[in-house]
């Protein structure tokens, strides 16, 4: 990433089991970038920008609802 972002991993769920930071990297060959594993399973992620979760109250164990979901 060239800018720090935050990565929210998600089970089949929709289940946030990890959120980490992703600083960016200056290395012009991406074997040189730092990865960022999850730490637990997970079937998706969703990027924002630094700081998002935590300054809106979301993290482990909070439920991400998409599409329809979102209208109930």
């Amino acid at each position: 990433t060239t800018l720090t972002l935050d990565i929210a991993y998600l089970n089949e769920s929709g289940i946030i089991g990890s959120v980490r930071t992703m600083e960016p990297c200056a290395s012009s060959r991406p074997s040189n970038c730092p990865s960022y594993p999850a730490g637990v399973v997970f079937s998706s992620a969703v990027e924002m920008s630094d700081g998002f979760f935590a300054t809106n109250g979301i993290g482990v164990g909070d439920r991400m609802a998409t599409g329809e979901e979102c209208r109930r």
